[in-house]
This record gives structure tokens, C-alpha cells and sequence, in this order.
């Protein structure tokens, strides 16, 4: 649905494209390509996650955002039990027991190599209920980009070139909100740059 609304207001998408690099142009601008075509833009925003790094070294560029490794485990939610109805975060392992309609997803902790970590401190924290769930449905993990602070990067860092990433686990939550700050940057509206990470450890 959101491709198809950015679609109708005029945005090319292309996928799959392993083949995207960024390049110095003249004037100081930095531009797109991909194979032998050059798109033409004014503005390039990199906002590829935990590979944004790897974009901006093209360009020689360091952003000082690292990959840190998360598990995700949905379950069947059981009959008969009382669960909460909102999620449930845990600060000490970065984590978050999550109801929906009909799983509960266990998702969090930071740099385990297996989502056993994160498994067992909800059996600690919630140890009747995690005692009823059954085997899980689906389990996987990904890499969150954080930066230093663990606040996101979202500003300028060179004539036309722009970075919205570092958002860690809170990508989802912070989406819309990054989205719309970033806008508002490049069309030079007042903003709060307060809640960020300074751009300035971009070199």
C-alpha cells in the first residue's frame, strides 16, 4: 500500500538493485548510479540501514553506525491464560514481549548469537505465562544499524547528501516521525534536531 501511494505521486521504485553506487560529480554534487544509467536528483539520501556505512564509504565516507544483532520468536497464544494486552518492554536485555491477535512475539536483546538469551529472560521476567507457550511458529533475526548514542542520524553530510539511519530497534517506531523530520531538512523548515545524534562524527 505505501508503494502504491508514493507510486501515485509521482516516485520511480526500483528493486533489487545490487548494482546501485554512489558517485562524486562535478559541482560538488553527489549522484546515483546504476550499471551505465545516472539518475538525476538533487538530493541523495542514504537510508539503508545497517549498510548505510557501506554506502557512504563509496563516496569515502565513515558513519559511525555498527550492526548489532537482534532475535525475533512469534507464538501461538494459548487458551485459557490472562496475557497483556500492550507490549511489555524489558530495558536490561532490550527486549519486548508483544501481543497481537492471535501470537505473541518475544523480539529484542542485543548481540546474542542465539535467541536462547532472550527466551530465557522472559521465562524469568513472565514465568507462568512463558510456561504455557508452545513450541515456536517462526523464529528469525536481523541486524538494527545504532549509532554511538543510540539516537538516529538524520542530517546533512555533504552538498546534496543526506543520512537517515542508526534508528537501532526502534526503526519501525521511529519511521514515519524520520521520515517526515528528513523532509522537513531538505525543504529548510524549522525543526528539533535535540532527540538526534549529531552528524558531525560523519568523515
Amino acid at each position: 500500500a505505501l508503494a502504491a501511494s508514493v507510486e501515485e505521486r509521482g516516485a520511480l521504485l526500483v528493486t533489487e538493485a545490487t548494482d546501485i553506487r554512489l558517485e562524486r560529480r562535478r559541482a560538488d554534487r553527489v549522484g546515483v548510479r546504476r550499471g551505465s544509467h545516472r539518475f538525476r536528483s538533487d538530493h541523495v539520501i542514504v537510508a539503508c540501514g545497517a549498510q548505510s556505512p557501506e554506502a557512504l564509504a563509496q563516496l569515502g565516507l565513515s558513519l559511525p553506525i555498527v550492526p548489532i544483532r537482534g532475535w525475533a520468536t512469534d507464538f501461538a497464544t494459548p487458551d485459557g491464560q490472562v496475557w497483556p494486552n500492550v507490549p511489555v518492554m524489558d530495558t536490561i536485555s532490550r527486549s519486548a514481549f508483544t501481543p497481537f491477535r492471535n501470537r505473541i512475539r518475544l523480539s529484542g536483546t542485543f548481540s546474542e548469537d542465539s535467541a536462547a538469551p532472550l527466551l530465557a529472560r522472559w521465562a524469568d521476567i513472565l514465568p507462568m505465562p512463558m510456561s504455557a507457550l508452545g513450541p515456536p511458529l517462526t523464529g528469525w533475526s536481523g541486524l538494527r544499524p545504532m549509532s554511538k548514542t543510540g539516537a538516529p542520524i538524520i542530517d546533512r553530510v555533504a552538498h546534496g547528501l543526506w543520512v537517515n539511519a542508526g534508528h537501532a530497534h526502534m526503526g519501525w517506531t521511529l519511521c514515519a516521525a524520520s521520515g517526515q523530520h528528513m523532509a522537513d531538512l531538505i525543504m529548510e523548515k524549522p525543526v528539533d534536531n535535540s532527540f538526534l545524534h549529531r552528524s558531525d562524527g560523519v568523515r
